[in-house]
């Protein structure tokens, strides 16, 4: 089980500059007790996707918090894939698909994440 907050992590650019803590609590088979080393919201998805068995994105920000138990169902090499969405596939060599990346975006407003 994992309870996280959405506010904090001092995630510059955005909104929540000055946001209190983050809060990661994760508990279950595998997962070794006591704190965590400081973290980053961004350091969430990559961390949920190992936890989950998946691959991780090479082009994520962030990495895999460090919380297996060692020699738990956790502690094994993080499997990666190239990408995933449709916003990363659309930027090939440095050149960004433009139609792409703007439906992209209209997605994420449609979602609330973009004002």
């Amino acid at each position: 089980m994992v309870v996280l907050s959405d506010h904090g992590f001092e995630f510059r650019g955005y909104e929540h500059d000055n946001g209190p803590a983050g809060l990661w609590i994760a508990r279950g088979p595998g997962i070794r007790p006591g704190l965590l080393a400081p973290s980053s919201i961004e350091d969430v998805t990559p961390t949920l996707l190992h936890v989950l068995g998946l691959p991780v994105g090479e082009d994520m920000d962030g990495g895999i918090i460090a919380m297996a138990r060692p020699g738990g169902p956790l502690d094994r090499a993080p499997r990666t894939v190239a990408t995933y969405g449709a916003a990363a596939a659309a930027v090939e060599s440095g050149a960004a698909d433009a139609d792409a990346l703007k439906k992209h975006e209209e997605y994420l407003r449609a979602l609330g994440y973009v004002n």
